[in-house]
C-alpha cells in the first residue's frame, strides 16, 4: 500500500503510542475510538484536532472504516480496512 502519511503524521502518531500507550485506533462512522479507553479528553484539543485530521486523510483515500494497529517492533503501524 502507498505511504498516506506525512513524516509528520507517522511521527505525531509514534509519540501518541508512547506517551499514552495506545495499542489500537478505531475509525469509523462514530468517530475515533481507542480500545485502550482514552477519550479526546485525554489529549489536548489541538492534538486531538490533528489526530481527526490524519483520519480523515485515511478515510478518504481508503474509502472505509479502518483500524490503526500499533506494534513495537521499530514502531510499525498497521492500518486494516474494517
Amino acid at each position: 500500500m502507498e505511504n498516506i502519511l506525512s513524516v509528520e503524521d507517522q511521527n505525531f502518531l509514534e509519540a501518541i503510542y508512547k506517551k499514552y500507550g495506545v495499542q489500537n485506533i478505531m475509525c469509523d462512522e462514530n468517530g475515533v475510538n481507542f480500545s485502550e479507553g482514552l477519550s479526546e479528553l485525554t489529549f489536548n484539543e489541538s492534538n486531538f484536532t490533528y489526530l481527526n485530521q490524519i483520519f480523515k486523510k485515511l478515510k478518504y483515500r481508503l474509502h472505509a472504516n479502518f483500524r490503526m494497529d500499533f506494534s513495537t517492533s521499530g514502531f510499525n503501524i498497521n492500518v486494516i480496512r474494517n
